[in-house]
């Protein structure tokens, strides 16, 4: 028991000391552009398979107190809030990532008719199955469950690590 959760600590700490060390914005280096890309692809993939109305959150504070409320919402309703993106909320203030592939057009709209962006598929993506997949709660157990079934249905290994990146290096850090 204590010993596997200081090994899991440790192992989060690990990995948000790597992320901390990566350029914030590595755009120019081909393999981060080719991985965010085909990443870009295999989440407009994964969406398209989704069999629920995805509505991007306009409220204040989170849209679900916790996971389970999240699966209630899927299972009951048949829907999932997620955060929209703009290029302001897109890393940290101040960055600019101009012409991320992520920040593109997903060329989908949400159930108001809302655009989305391929960021706000992830988004939607690894919450549908990453996190309903597991019956685990928001946090560091839940969000290393989500990782490990987001990786499990992206099946190229370009995507498989910039993947990483977004969810677990992100996830580790905070």
């Amino acid at each position: 028991g204590d010993r596997r959760r200081d090994g899991q600590r440790d192992l989060q700490a690990a990995i948000a000391d790597i992320y901390n060390r990566l350029p914030e914005n590595d755009l120019k280096n081909v393999h981060v552009r080719r991985a965010c890309e085909q990443l870009a692809k295999e989440v407009l993939r994964q969406f398209d398979a989704m069999p629920v109305k995805v509505e991007v959150y306009a409220g204040a504070g989170e849209p679900y107190a916790n996971s389970d409320a999240m699966r209630r919402d899927l299972l009951d309703n048949n829907h999932l809030y997620i955060f929209g993106t703009t290029p302001e909320t897109f890393g940290p203030p101040g960055s600019d990532f101009t012409g991320h592939p992520l920040l593109k057009s997903a060329d989908r709209v949400d159930q108001n008719d809302r655009p989305l962006l391929l960021n706000d598929l992830l988004r939607a993506v690894h919450d549908y199955y990453a996190h309903s997949m597991s019956p685990t709660q928001f946090g560091p157990k839940g969000e290393e469950a989500a990782w490990k079934n987001h990786m499990a249905m992206t099946p190229d290994p370009r995507a498989r690590w910039a993947l990483t990146s977004e969810t677990r290096g992100q996830n580790s850090w905070v």
